[in-house]
């Protein structure tokens, strides 16, 4: 059971175990209305879409949300599983420090929303990282640019980072920048007025129940403290943590960092969208702390009126820890 759990994740059997856990995920109780209800529900609706108040999702969203439309609450679910069994395949990860990520509060909350985060903001890194020197790589990268600007909120950070590092392939970036503009431009021209602007009035003018739904779930700092204080805090914070891991640096730490950095400056993140970043840097200590603090701070009534600062200290202590066996 040990060398099961503590070896790399490469053996028949730990990809039983693997299939197991994705198949359980399936069959996980799901809140009502999930995540998946919420985002999908107007996609038939095509360009009348924004005639509901409370669709905030891109006008992009029409064509590439159809896949995740398509598989359902359950398929939602397995496939979420599956992207963090394949970033820890990839990562040579241990099937228990896949498990970290897997029972993780982030995750389990993403999985009874059937959500979106690591659909559109995990997978696309995979993507680009999988695509490098690949014939066809441009399509894939595009592709996971395009997924990437389906929450432009959580992926702000991380699309320039990707592209100024592969900078010196701009010839190779062009093809998939191109891609990814075929996929979300026309789109959002198309409409009267243009959808682009429905969407954006969308938000500047949210409805009732978003207003309901941005309040009693938002872990965004700046929604709690302003942008530019939130902005010198983060900076303060998550590069104080980096330079403590300079030593042991991996470019899943600055994955990680960019991601909760975006998640916690935009106006609104939901709690769910945690786990894009913390599934980048699993630690079964930081899974303990997270539980824990969560139940300490809510028993104390201080969950709530602090929650961006107990995400950002949930997002320190995984950087601090993460891969350690």
């Amino acid at each position: 059971m040990q060398a099961l759990l503590t070896r790399p994740l490469k053996t028949p059997r730990q990809f039983g175990v693997v299939l197991v856990i994705l198949l359980a995920l399936g069959l996980a109780p799901s809140v009502t209305p999930t995540d998946w209800e919420l985002n999908t529900a107007d996609l038939g609706r095509g360009l009348a879409i924004y005639e509901n108040p409370s669709y905030v999702y891109p006008p992009w969203a029409l064509i590439l949300l159809l896949p995740y439309q398509a598989i359902g609450v359950v398929g939602a679910k397995i496939a979420s599983g599956a992207v963090v069994a394949a970033l820890a395949w990839r990562r040579r990860w241990t099937l228990g420090q896949l498990l970290a990520v897997i029972v993780s509060p982030f995750f389990v909350f993403a999985i009874m929303f059937s959500n979106l985060d690591l659909l559109v903001l995990t997978l696309p890194i995979l993507l680009w990282e999988w695509a490098a020197d690949r014939r066809w790589g441009w399509s894939l990268r595009g592709f996971g640019l395009a997924l990437l600007l389906i929450k432009p909120q959580g992926a702000f950070l991380i699309i320039p980072y990707l592209l100024w590092r592969d900078r010196k392939q701009w010839r190779a970036l062009l093809p998939a920048i191109g891609l990814t503009f075929a996929l979300t431009v026309p789109i959002s021209l198309i409409g009267s007025p243009p959808l682009f602007l429905q969407w954006i009035d969308n938000i500047r003018t949210p409805s009732e129940a978003n207003q309901v739904y941005w309040l009693i779930n938002n872990v965004s700092m700046s929604a709690q403290i302003g942008i530019p204080l939130a902005a010198i805090v983060l900076t303060i914070v998550l590069g104080g943590v980096a330079w403590r891991i300079r030593h042991r640096w991996q470019e899943d730490h600055r994955y990680a960092i960019l991601l909760l950095g975006a998640i916690l400056l935009s106006p609104y993140a939901s709690t769910q969208s945690m786990i894009a970043a913390t599934a980048f840097v699993p630690s079964w200590i930081a899974v303990i702390a997270q539980y824990g603090l969560t139940l300490l701070a809510g028993a104390l009534g201080l969950y709530n009126q602090f929650v961006s600062a107990w995400m950002l200290l949930f997002g320190v202590i995984a950087l601090l820890l993460a891969n350690r066996r």
